[in-house]
């Protein structure tokens, strides 16, 4: 049982032919498909490392005119927004609701990197976060269905 092998006892699977990948194949793949690595933390990583102002999203708590005032500057000052939601449905009613304010939006399956900026739409992908956030000098600003 999962119990016993949680206290040292064997597991109820072979979990010697599981199909995991270690860190250092990820970065390779990350790498040959083009993407960048990054890594986070609250310590300095040396010389190497990128600094990058990134300030806490708005808790509108339910003030929706503050929302779509702020989604509203952010694309016409040309920023990437990304917008999370917690499921499907909730992505589909947020791309609705958006298009009766006059914000263009679109539903997402995987985050299209300057699409937003340049068209000025925001992106609605489903996404677990707990908070948003906003990178002022990327020009990417993210929020979620909470904020």
């Amino acid at each position: 049982s999962w119990a016993a092998a949680a206290t040292g006892g064997e597991s109820p699977i072979d979990l010697g032919a599981a199909a995991f990948k270690d860190l250092e194949e990820v970065r390779e793949h990350v790498a040959t498909a083009g993407h960048t690595w990054a890594d986070v933390g609250p310590f300095a990583m040396g010389d190497e490392s990128l600094v990058v102002a990134v300030e806490p999203a708005p808790r509108y708590r339910g003030d929706t005119e503050a929302a779509l005032a702020d989604l509203q500057t952010w694309q016409q000052a040309g920023h990437a927004v990304l917008l999370t939601v917690p499921g499907p449905g909730q992505a589909q009613r947020t791309v609705e609701w958006l298009a009766e304010h006059d914000v263009a939006a679109r539903h997402v399956e995987v985050l299209e990197p300057g699409a937003g900026s340049s068209e000025r739409i925001v992106q609605v992908a489903v996404a677990d976060l707990d908070e948003g956030f906003i990178a002022a000098d990327l020009g990417f600003v993210v929020l979620t269905y909470d904020d």
